[in-house]
């Protein structure tokens, strides 16, 4: 049975009264940043990081890996230092997401499962041996950061984007997110997009054609794009109540200027006090 202690700030007496007397400690999705005096409070401070270290380090894996249509990851554990998930490896476990897994919640989903199967194997090899035998220092000429999301700010779809690209980008914003947002011409709310698929056959659109619905069914719409055409499940509004019943063929999606231009701006950072966008 473990031993569960919550903590609300890394430089409290509390914290390091309980650090100093552990031998293991593990932090899992933390947002703090530890600086020497924390990692020296315990021989063994460690981070559970599910990526295939030293690729995609930092906290907006899931979405970013959708992005880049990666469909293998790692449950990697490693040593913590005053980096961003740069400390040595201690286990790593690779592994391939099924074909279902579409969206940052499928893939949230298969990870947890996975990353306390291999917590729980590490946890009692450590009891076992008492100690951290072997340490993998990562190769820098192999990694990459990706930062934080905000799906308010960055979840801005550009009907310039092919097919593909477009059902990569909506999926990287489904759930457990709102959705990938846009505007209809002549109406000032924004909708939100999920459940989108390409659309195999279709006609060549023009780039001046994307966004356009031009044709509507119970339970979706399709949607020119810039050379081809996808279709959409589900249309959102503000709430979560879908309003595909309130789109009509002949209607233009489009995003805002201003709204991709914050996108592609904005730098989101998550503290251990809360969001902070630059």
């Amino acid at each position: 049975v473990l031993d569960l202690k919550i903590v609300k700030d890394l430089d409290s007496p509390f914290f390091e009264e309980i650090a100093k007397d552990s031998q293991l400690l593990i932090s899992f999705g933390s947002a703090w940043m530890f600086k020497k005096k924390h990692i020296d409070y315990c021989k063994n401070l460690i981070n559970v990081h599910c990526t295939n270290l030293p690729q995609w380090r930092g906290g907006g894996f899931p979405s970013w890996m959708i992005l880049a249509g990666i469909n293998y990851s790692s449950i990697t554990i490693h040593k913590i230092d005053e980096g961003i998930d740069t400390g040595n490896i201690i286990y790593t476990k690779k592994f391939f997401f099924p074909p279902g897994c579409k969206t940052p919640l499928d893939y949230k989903n298969h990870i947890h499962e996975l990353s306390y199967t291999c917590l729980n194997k590490f946890i009692n090899d450590f009891v076992s041996n008492a100690n951290i035998i072997n340490e993998i220092v990562q190769q820098e000429d192999f990694s990459s950061y990706f930062p934080r999301l905000n799906s308010d700010i960055h979840a801005c779809i550009d009907w310039t984007w092919n097919s593909n690209d477009l059902i990569k980008f909506i999926d990287a914003f489904d759930d457990p997110y709102s959705g990938a947002f846009t505007n209809i011409s002549g109406k000032t709310e924004r909708i939100y997009l999920k459940k989108a698929y390409v659309v195999e056959g279709e006609c060549n659109y023009h780039p001046f054609q994307a966004g356009i619905v031009f044709r509507k069914e119970e339970n979706g719409i399709y949607i020119c794009t810039n050379g081809g055409a996808i279709y959409c499940q589900s249309v959102l509004n503000f709430n979560g109540n879908n309003v595909i019943d309130n789109i009509s063929t002949g209607d233009r999606l489009y995003s805002k200027y201003d709204d991709l231009e914050k996108a592609r701006s904005t730098k989101t950072i998550y503290t251990s006090k809360g969001r902070i966008n630059r």
